[in-house]
């Protein structure tokens, strides 16, 4: 379960990189505005994750202690 995982963050931070990479060739607008809204976008990104992370990771918590419990 942990490699899947690992394998989708991986998978996300690459497509993050080459969708910034595609976006810095073939964006329409050129300088500061261009970097302002790359910037937004990962700022958003960036929180959808952490917080996407955060709850899994009281879900697992949670999971954790109910075993713990059972097995005590």
């Amino acid at each position: 379960m942990l490699r899947r995982g690992l394998g989708w963050l991986v998978s996300l931070v690459l497509g993050m990189l080459v969708g910034y990479m595609l976006v810095i060739l073939f964006a329409p607008t050129k300088g500061k505005p261009l970097r302002q809204g790359v910037i937004q976008a990962y700022q958003r990104a960036h929180a959808a994750a952490k917080t996407a992370s955060q709850k899994r990771r009281a879900e697992l918590e949670a999971e954790l202690a109910r075993l713990r419990g059972e097995r005590a």
